[in-house]
Formats: C-alpha cells, sequence, structure tokens
C-alpha cells in the first residue's frame, strides 16, 4: 500500500493511526504516535496530531507513557524539530532531562533524548551554514 500524496491508503492509515493515539498500552499510542509524524504522505494535520498526542504523552502522569513518548521523540528527533508544536515539546523533552523530582529511570532516556534533539538541530544549523544560508560570527560582526 503506497502512502503517495494523500489519496485513499494516506486516509486509511491516518484514520487508523489517529484512533490509536489515545490508546491505553503506551506502546501503542507511542507507536501510533510515532507513525503520525515519520510517515511521509500523511499530511500536515497527521503531524499535528502526532505532536499534540506526543506533547500530552510527555505530561502523562503514568511513568510507562511518558517513558514510550520518550522513545517516540527520539525516533522522530528531525520532525519534533521542525514541526508545528516541535518547541512545546523540545522544551518537556528537556526539563524532563533535568527535573530532580522526574521518576529515577525518566531521566538518563530523557537525557538520550535531548541530546538527539540537540543532534539534529546542530546538523541543521551546519547544513544551512555550509549552503550559505547562515552567516558566521566573523561575518556578522564585519
Amino acid at each position: 500500500m503506497a502512502l503517495g500524496r494523500g489519496g485513499e491508503a494516506a486516509e486509511e492509515i491516518r484514520t487508523l493511526l489517529h484512533a490509536f493515539v489515545e490508546d491505553g498500552h503506551h506502546r501503542v499510542r507511542a507507536a501510533a504516535v510515532r507513525g503520525l509524524l515519520a510517515a511521509p504522505g500523511l499530511g500536515r494535520m497527521a503531524q499535528e496530531v502526532g505532536m499534540r498526542s506526543l506533547a500530552a504523552m510527555l505530561d502523562d502522569p503514568r511513568p510507562e507513557h511518558r517513558l514510550a513518548a520518550l522513545w517516540a521523540v527520539s525516533r522522530t528527533a528531525e520532525r519534533c524539530t521542525e514541526a508545528s508544536g516541535g518547541p512545546e515539546v523540545v522544551r518537556r523533552v528537556m526539563n524532563m532531562a533535568s527535573e530532580q523530582g522526574e521518576v529515577e529511570a525518566l531521566r538518563p532516556r530523557a537525557q538520550q533524548a535531548a541530546e538527539r534533539l540537540a543532534a539534529v538541530v546542530r546538523l541543521g544549523w551546519s547544513e544551512r551554514a555550509a549552503s550559505g544560508a547562515v552567516a558566521t560570527v566573523s561575518e556578522g560582526a564585519a
């Protein structure tokens, strides 16, 4: 089943994934979020739903849901830094990585996800600098 741009197959997949972003099982929920964010051809609305769902998972009172959300962030870091709602997700991950009150098992995973997000941002900066889209500090000072 090819997704292409829109189409019946993409609509079926989008509908299926939307149904699972509120699932009670953390792994099902995280996989649906990842699918909405990572699958090409599902459209902007799917990404918006995915980002809102990911943000909700990061705030979920159940530790296993927050842990699964960190997994999804790590697997979709590029989308998280580009998509609408991305800055809020990044902020939440950074807070989880540094919070002293966070569940001990979650902090290392949050730190790993934060490092992955930072690496994606740094890579984007280097690519823009290499293409000449970003002025260097010395150019700006001249």
